[in-house]
């Protein structure tokens, strides 16, 4: 199932992203989810960039657009990018329904403690990754501007600490 969040946030020290389907609710059955594996990959919505989280709950995989930025306030927004990076992430929230500030109806998503991985360990091995197919790529193209972005933003990140 996809979810893709129109307002990012945080609550408890913990991004929060909403999506106001209320089917989610079947989804995310329990206040806590434990998530068993992740993966990053890459898409397009509505002619942006983002990156897609892919979280395997059960029998199910959870496909999360990251779009750069999204709503967080009425007139503000947030670089959803940077925010992951910087948090680096054990867990999340998905809000859904009317309202992004309707605390009955969330799940948190439990994130994999992977032997000496973190979630942003696993960011990094996907840009690489994907530069490395850009950089084989016979056709010439030049890698896409978000490998580009995410690298950067990535090294920042790792100077900073």
């Amino acid at each position: 199932m996809q979810v893709i969040p129109a307002a990012v946030g945080q609550s408890d020290g913990l991004l929060v992203f909403w999506d106001d389907q209320p089917e989610l609710g079947l989804l995310f059955p329990r206040s806590a989810e434990v998530v068993a594996d992740v993966r990053f990959g890459a898409g397009r919505l509505d002619s942006n960039d983002c990156l897609i989280l892919y979280l395997f709950i059960g029998e199910q995989t959870v496909e999360l657009y990251l779009p750069e930025m999204l709503p967080t306030r009425f007139d503000q927004t947030a670089a959803v990018w940077v925010l992951l990076c910087a948090w680096d992430p054990q867990a999340l929230k998905i809000r859904y329904g009317e309202t992004p500030g309707d605390r009955s109806k969330e799940s948190m998503l439990l994130l994999p403690k992977l032997e000496g991985e973190r979630l942003l360990d696993r960011l990094r091995q996907f840009v690489a990754q994907s530069k490395g197919q850009a950089e084989s790529d016979v056709s010439g193209d030049a890698a896409p501007e978000w490998i580009d972005r995410l690298q950067e933003l990535l090294s920042e990140i790792e100077h900073r600490r």
